[in-house]
């Protein structure tokens, strides 16, 4: 018994040692702000007589995705080779080997998937560890916003060429720990109301308009936290 003991004092020990050395998570979120989409009923919208975009960006590194409805009784086309996503003033196209696709009368198609970012964004004093609780936050505006955003669509609807812009910049970054925004629930009830194990991930801060960065604390780096 004593043995038993003392095997169990040493193993949490150990045990509370590699948890106190484990560098913790935290989340950078970012936040988008737009003069032609508002959020409503939980979606990103933007829309015309003619098209409804709904956009959703909320994916780790960000995902430029959206759905493009026909409000028409006619097709539209979209022209590919004068449509494209565009970053910072970079063009990206959508071409994926087609000049063009159609979107029959009231109908949707799914367009983009390009990533918005692979890096956090840093900045003196913006604290990258950020304690529970804590306020870790930069804003900003269109003009020094450090990603601005443009979905730049061709669309042609008998014959008639009409051009649309959606601009997106990021107007709020924050740091989180990752405690303060994320929670796990390891169990769920079934058809029956019997509880089974169903492990899922909830995302506090989830929304169309923002996207996050998941990364670890390096003390090794003073810079860290300014």
């Amino acid at each position: 018994m004593k043995i038993y003991i003392l095997k169990s004092i040493v193993c949490l020990h150990a045990l509370l040692y590699l948890t106190s050395c484990a560098s913790p998570f935290y989340h950078q979120i970012a936040t988008f702000s737009s003069d032609d989409a508002k959020i409503e009923n939980n979606k990103y919208v933007a829309e015309n007589d003619i098209i409804r975009i709904d956009y959703d960006f909320w994916a780790e590194y960000g995902c430029f995705r959206f759905v493009i409805t026909n409000k028409t009784e006619k097709d539209v086309k979209i022209d590919l080779l004068r449509s494209f996503f565009i970053i910072n003033n970079i063009a990206e196209d959508y071409c994926d080997n087609k000049q063009c696709i159609y979107i029959p009368a009231k109908t949707s198609r799914v367009l983009g998937g390009n990533i918005i970012s692979n890096s956090i964004f840093r900045d003196c004093g913006f604290a990258r560890n950020p304690k529970s609780k804590e306020q870790a936050i930069l804003q900003f505006h269109k003009d020094n916003s450090p990603i601005v955003l443009e979905n730049k669509l061709l669309i042609i609807v008998d014959n008639k060429e009409i051009p649309i812009s959606h601009i997106f910049y990021i107007s709020e970054l924050q740091n989180y720990s990752i405690s303060d925004v994320v929670y796990y629930e390891h169990y769920g009830t079934d058809c029956s109301g019997i509880q089974v194990y169903d492990p899922k991930t909830i995302y506090l801060m989830m929304s169309p308009n923002k996207y996050y960065i998941e990364y670890q604390w390096n003390p090794a780096y003073s810079t860290d936290r300014l």
